[in-house]
C-alpha cells in the first residue's frame, strides 16, 4: 500500500487490465525506493538502480523523474519498443542512432555445454543527448 502514497497515485492505479501487476513489479518498485532513501543518506554520491527487462515498468520510470536532480538514477534494459514522447520516432531506433559513449569488453562464463566467451557490450549513449522521455501508457 506504501507504493500508492510514495507515486502519488491512488493504489487502484497500479493495475494492468484489472489485474495487480506482477510481484516481480513490485519488487523493482520497492527496490528504487529503498535505493532513494539511500541516496538522501549520500549526497556525494551518485546511486544507480539497475534494471533488466522486467523492471521496464511505467511505474518505475514515474517513480524516477520525481528527483531528477537529486534522487538516484536509472539505466533499465528496454523490453519494449516505446513511442518517444514527442510522438517522433521509437525508443529503439533514437538509442542506435546515438554515437557510442564507449565499448567494454566481459568475459561470459561457460553456461552448460556452451564454452565461455567474450562478449562486447557497447554503449549508445551519450549524457550529452539527455534522458529520453517516453509517453504515458
Amino acid at each position: 500500500m506504501y507504493l500508492s502514497i510514495l507515486l502519488n497515485l491512488p493504489y487502484p492505479s497500479l493495475k494492468k487490465e484489472g489485474k495487480f501487476l506482477p510481484l516481480l513489479s513490485h519488487k523493482w518498485l520497492k527496490s528504487f525506493w529503498k535505493l532513494a532513501e539511500a541516496q538522501k543518506r549520500c549526497p556525494e554520491t551518485t546511486l544507480f538502480s539497475i534494471g533488466d527487462r522486467e523492471a521496464d515498468i511505467y511505474e518505475l520510470f514515474q517513480l524516477a523523474v520525481r528527483h531528477p536532480d537529486d534522487g538516484p538514477k536509472l539505466l533499465i534494459r528496454a523490453e519494449q519498443n516505446r513511442l518517444l514522447a514527442d510522438g517522433h520516432g521509437y525508443l529503439w531506433e533514437h538509442v542506435r542512432g546515438q554515437s557510442l559513449a564507449g565499448t567494454q569488453w566481459v568475459r561470459v562464463p561457460r553456461k552448460g555445454k556452451q564454452p565461455s566467451r567474450d562478449a562486447r557490450l557497447d554503449s549508445p549513449y551519450s549524457i550529452l543527448s539527455g534522458p529520453i522521455l517516453l509517453p504515458q501508457p
